[in-house]
C-alpha cells in the first residue's frame, strides 16, 4: 500500500497537540503510518508515527544583486578597473611619448651637431688660406687648386673656396692687367653674376674675386666685386673691423628681393704681421679676405647623408631679425608626405620641437627640427594593454556578479533549511566524524534546553552522564560502519524535572563534496506516548485476566477490548471481537 493510501487512511491514534510558545498557531498531527529502515531503503509501516506540522512562511530574502547594496560591490569594481585601464593607458601613452620624444631630441641633436661641423670645416678651410697666404706673397692657380683640393674633398656643403685681395681705386686697372697676364683672359672687376659682365661702379676700393677653386659656371666669376652685394659688404667690413672671420647669411626674404643665394665666410688677411689692435689699423693693413661658398640644400643634404636621417623637418632662422624676415631656409623631410603643408606655424604647433644653437664665425643661429607627419609612429601597446585591462574588468566583474548570485541562491537555500528545521518538532543535529556537535536546530534548543554554541565541538561524554553517552556513541558507529540509515529508541536524561526521556531516532550517514564524512539524526520525543502504551498494556493485561465480565467500547462502539469471560458468553474469543462493532455481536433485541 502506497504512503498516499496510509495517509488518506484515519487513525484512532491521531492526537492533536499544541505548538510551543512563539511558534505560528496550526496543528501538529500524529498518524499511524511510517516508516522502517532496511538496508539503503525505507519502507512504509503502519503504526509509526507520521508528523505533520505548520511553518512560517519562507522570508522574502532581498536579491543584494536587485539593490544598490548588492551592486556596489561590482560597480565600483567595474570603476575601478576601467579607470586603472584608462590610467595605465594614459601613463603607457606619456612613456611612449616620452620615449619617442627623447629618440627625436637624439636625432635632431646630432643632426645639429652634423651642420655645425660642416660649418665649423668651412671656417678652418677659410683660415688655412688666409695662413697660406700670409707664408707666401705670391700663390699660382695650380697651387691654389692643390692647396685648396683637400678642404673640398672632406666636406661636400663647401661649394668653393675663393681669395678676394683689397685693390684700391688707384690699383684697379693695374690688377686687371696683371691677371691677364697670368691667363686670366677678359678679367675685370664687375659686380654682375656668373655670365654677366657688368664692369663694377667706381668706388674708392675693390675686393674682387682673384682665385676660386672649383671654378663652375654655376659659381660667381673671377673679378666680382665682393663689396657690391650689401649682404656681403657688411660682413666684409665686420671682418675687417673685427679682425676675425664674418658670414653672410642671406635669408628668405634678402634672396627674394634678388640676393645671392650662397651662404659666404669671409676671414681677413694682412700682408705682414697681425692685423693690428684697433679698427682703424685693421683698416690700413687689410690686403685681402678668403671665402668659403656654401649652400644651405647641399649642407643639409650632407647632414641626412650623414646620419641617414630621412624624417626631420628643418627650419634654419636668424635670432637676431624677428618673424617672416629671420627665416633663412625651410627644408621638408624625404618622408613629408606630398601637398603637405609646411611652414613656420608647423614648427609652433609641434609639442617635439626641438631648438638648437649653430654659430657661424660672427654669427649665431637657430635650428629647429619637428619630426615629420607619420615619422614616429606610436606603437599599438597602449591600446593593447587598455583592451587587456577592460578584458580582465569584465571577466573579474562577471566572476563577482556570478559569485554574488551564488551567494544569494546559497542564502535562500539556507534560510529554506533553517525555517525548515527550526519549525520541526524533531530535535536534528549533525555531528563530524569524530562525535563533535556542529549542528543543532531550534527544537533540539528548546527541548534539551541547550544552546549551539555550549554545544559546538562538543561529544556525547562531554554533555550526558556516562551511561547514556556510551549508548549514543554505539549507536553512531553502528551507523557509521553500516553506511546506512538505522533506527534507534533512545533514553536520556530529562534536565530540571527528573526522569529520562525516551526518543525515537533516525541516524544516517553522509559526506560533503570534499569527502569529509559526517552524522546527521533525527529525533521525536515520545515520552507520553510510551507513557500511554505502557498505561494500555496494563489495562490489556487486567481484563485479559480478570474472571469477570469486563470490556472497553470507544466512542464509535467498537470493541477495543474484552475479557475471556465475555468472550466465552458471546460465544467467542477475545481477539476474534476487538474492533467489531457491538451491533455486529449483540442482537438489536438483547
Amino acid at each position: 500500500m502506497s504512503p498516499e493510501g496510509y495517509r488518506k487512511r484515519p487513525s484512532p491514534a491521531r492526537l492533536r497537540a499544541r505548538p510551543a510558545p512563539g511558534r505560528p498557531a496550526g496543528r501538529l498531527q500524529w498518524h499511524g503510518c511510517g516508516v522502517e529502515s532496511q538496508a539503503d531503503s525505507f519502507k512504509p509501516i503502519r503504526g509509526a508515527p507520521k508528523v505533520i506540522f505548520p511553518t512560517q512562511p519562507l522570508p522574502d530574502v532581498p536579491s543584494r544583486l536587485g539593490t544598490v547594496r548588492g551592486r556596489l560591490p561590482a560597480a565600483l569594481l567595474l570603476v575601478l578597473g576601467i579607470s586603472a585601464s584608462l590610467v595605465a593607458c594614459q601613463l603607457a601613452t606619456q612613456w611612449e611619448t616620452r620615449a619617442l620624444g627623447h629618440h627625436f631630441r637624439g636625432e635632431a641633436d646630432l643632426q645639429a651637431q652634423v651642420i655645425q661641423s660642416a660649418l665649423g670645416s668651412a671656417l678652418t678651410s677659410t683660415e688655412a688660406l688666409t695662413q697660406l697666404y700670409q707664408a707666401s706673397q705670391e700663390v699660382s692657380q695650380e697651387e691654389f687648386a692643390l692647396f685648396m683640393r683637400p678642404f673640398l674633398d672632406r666636406s661636400r656643403s663647401i661649394c668653393a673656396l675663393g681669395w678676394a685681395p683689397r685693390v684700391p681705386d688707384q690699383e684697379r686697372a693695374e690688377l686687371e692687367a696683371r691677371a691677364r697676364r697670368e691667363g686670366l683672359h677678359g678679367f675685370s672687376i664687375h659686380d654682375g653674376l656668373a655670365g654677366v659682365s657688368a664692369p663694377s661702379l667706381q668706388r674708392p676700393e675693390y675686393v674682387p674675386l682673384y682665385r676660386i677653386e672649383p671654378r663652375d659656371d654655376a659659381l660667381p666669376a673671377l673679378g666680382l666685386d665682393l663689396g657690391a652685394e650689401p649682404l656681403w659688404r657688411a660682413a666684409l667690413e665686420r671682418a675687417r673691423d673685427s679682425g676675425r672671420p664674418a658670414a653672410a647669411v642671406p635669408t628668405a626674404l634678402d634672396q627674394r628681393a634678388g640676393g645671392k643665394p650662397w651662404v659666404m665666410i669671409f676671414a681677413p688677411h694682412a700682408d705682414r704681421g697681425s692685423l693690428g689692435s684697433t679698427p682703424q689699423e685693421r683698416r690700413q693693413r687689410l690686403a685681402g679676405v678668403a671665402v668659403a661658398f656654401m649652400r644651405l640644400d647641399d649642407l643639409m643634404d650632407e647632414a641626412i647623408a650623414a646620419l641617414r636621417i630621412g624624417h626631420l623637418d628643418s627650419l634654419l632662422r636668424d635670432p637676431a631679425r624677428p618673424g617672416a624676415a629671420g627665416l633663412i631656409h625651410l627644408r621638408g623631410s624625404r618622408v613629408r608626405p606630398p601637398g603637405a603643408p609646411l611652414d613656420e606655424a608647423a614648427f609652433a604647433r609641434s609639442p617635439l620641437r626641438q631648438v638648437s644653437t649653430l654659430t657661424l664665425a660672427d654669427r649665431t643661429l637657430e635650428l629647429t627640427a619637428i619630426p615629420a607627419p607619420g615619422a614616429y609612429r606610436a606603437s599599438h601597446w597602449p591600446l593593447t594593454l587598455l583592451g587587456l585591462g577592460l578584458l580582465i574588468t569584465a571577466i573579474l566583474t562577471g566572476l563577482l556578479d556570478y559569485r554574488q548570485r551564488v551567494a544569494t541562491r546559497l542564502r535562500k537555500h539556507w534560510e529554506l533549511f533553517r525555517l525548515f528545521m527550526d519549525n520541526s518538532p524533531s530535535a536534528a543535529w549533525i555531528k563530524d566524524a569524530d562525535g563533535r556537535y556542529l549542528y543543532l536546530n531550534a527544537t533540539s534548543v528548546r527541548r534539551l534546553d541547550a544552546r549551539l554554541g555550549d554545544w559546538r565541538d562538543k561529544t556525547d561524554f562531554d554533555l550526558w552522564p556516562e551511561p547514556y553517552a556510551s549508548a549514543f556513541l554505539a549507536n553512531d558507529r553502528a551507523v557509521l560502519d553500516s553506511r546506512a540509515p538505522q533506527p534507534f529508541r533512545e533514553t536520556c536524561p530529562a534536565t530540571g524535572e527528573g526522569g529520562a526521556r525516551q526518543w525515537e531516532s533516525v541516524r544516517f550517514p553522509f559526506q560533503d563534496l570534499e569527502g569529509r564524512q559526517y552524522l546527521g539524526g533525527v529525533s521525536i520525543e515520545v515520552t507520553a506516548q510510551r507513557a500511554a502504551e505502557l498505561a494500555l498494556h496494563r489495562y490489556r493485561q487486567i481484563v485479559e485476566n480478570a474472571s469477570e465480565i469486563l470490556l472497553f467500547i470507544d466512542p464509535k462502539l467498537r470493541y477495543r477490548v474484552v475479557s475471556p469471560s465475555y468472550a466465552a458468553f458471546e460465544c467467542t474469543t477475545p481477539q476474534a471481537l476487538e474492533g467489531r462493532l457491538v451491533q455486529e455481536v449483540v442482537s438489536p433485541a438483547v
